[in-house]
């Protein structure tokens, strides 16, 4: 019915905590999560801007274009999560964005 159920839907595709889709600047694009992700959009995004790798072990990100914005997906998950795996979540992420927005 919404983006939040897509996101939701590639959740329970993977086996993910949370999906969170972030502007490259901090700012909250659509997320899975029922809490408040501001921090996490913030923070991630800055750490892409850095190159440096997540400190937390349960967080994996992806980045991708859409219409020429730069978006950070933010994965929370209870394993590791394979570069494959990301792909093919970046992919998912993809065709829900051409669909919702």
């Amino acid at each position: 019915p919404d983006i939040f159920s897509s996101l939701r839907e590639v959740c329970r595709k993977y086996g993910l905590a949370e999906l969170t889709l972030a502007t490259d600047d901090g700012l909250v694009l659509a997320t899975s999560a029922s809490r408040d992700v501001e921090f996490d959009a913030v923070h991630y995004s800055q750490v892409v801007q850095l190159m440096t790798t997540p400190s937390e072990p349960d967080v994996s990100l992806y980045e991708l274009q859409y219409k020429g914005s730069h978006l950070i997906g933010i994965i929370r998950a209870n394993r590791h999560v394979p570069p494959i795996m990301r792909e093919r979540i970046r992919d998912d992420t993809k065709v829900i964005l051409q669909w919702w927005l």
